[in-house]
């Protein structure tokens, strides 16, 4: 069986970075789906962080919201944008062009029309959703129906999570795009450097185990081997790495002035 590795380390800029958790899973399961687990075991030894930066596969809504809920983390990583053709036309009118009208439960659009129905519903992933569709007659003869929808005859629907989903879906999106986040966030690139250091070291993409039990203590070995390489390292003096480069690049004699 396939196994997959998920390491988490620490990332203070005047500390060691020490692998403080390991999980092994199979390949099959998705990377979302560990991270309750890894903060339940992170709380049970009293390492939770107050920040914690995770990859693209690890982060959603819903993760983040429980999180913060449940342990008082917060779960930093790139949700992905609208996937909507209006989201990517600036003439368009996107879902953050709609007024949401929570308690009434109805939507109002760039035009003033309100839509007809509000349905609660799941999304082929199984999260609740709600769907809202607008009037045939209010859209048909709308001046702006090609900002808005591209069928000839239906009318303008929206797509969206509920209540506390969606606003923190719109806070984040709105955030991530800043030079801010991405300065907050480039400090989880360390990681990739931790990966490169445990597979130059131990080889850890190669199971020399069968079976996700065995090949789970692979890995802590070598995290354990790796955070000794590490402190060592930081007793002795040795600054951390910054990107990675090849040997040769490394010989290279500094520029001088």
């Amino acid at each position: 069986m396939a196994t997959k590795l998920h390491f988490t380390e620490t990332c203070e800029p005047d500390a060691p970075h020490l692998i403080v958790h390991v999980t092994s899973t199979a390949a099959t399961v998705v990377d979302v789906e560990t991270i309750p687990d890894i903060h339940a075991d992170l709380a049970a030894a009293d390492l939770l962080p107050d920040e914690h930066l995770v990859d693209a596969g690890y982060v959603s809504v819903g993760t983040i919201l429980d999180a913060e809920r449940d342990h008082g983390v917060e779960l930093v990583g790139p949700i992905p944008s609208d996937s909507g053709w209006q989201a990517q036309d600036p003439g368009a009118f996107d879902i953050s062009c709609f007024a949401i009208d929570w308690d009434q439960q109805h939507a109002t659009c760039p035009k003033g029309k309100v839509s007809r129905n509000w349905r609660e519903s799941a999304s082929r992933n199984g999260l609740p959703i709600i769907k809202v569709t607008f009037r045939h007659q209010d859209c048909t003869h709308c001046d702006d129906r090609a900002r808005c929808t591209r069928s000839d005859y239906n009318a303008r629907s929206i797509t969206f999570r509920p209540k506390e989903q969606f606003e923190a879906q719109q806070k984040i999106r709105a955030e991530q795009g800043t030079d801010a986040w991405q300065q907050r966030y480039a400090a989880r690139a360390g990681v990739e450097g931790l990966i490169a250091q445990a597979s130059a070291r131990s080889d850890i993409h190669h199971a020399r185990y069968r079976g996700v039990t065995k090949t789970f203590l692979q890995h802590i070995l070598t995290a354990m081997a790796i955070n000794l390489i590490r402190l060592d390292a930081w007793m002795c003096g040795t600054p951390l790495r910054g990107a990675w480069t090849s040997q040769l690049a490394r010989l290279r004699p500094a520029p001088t002035g």
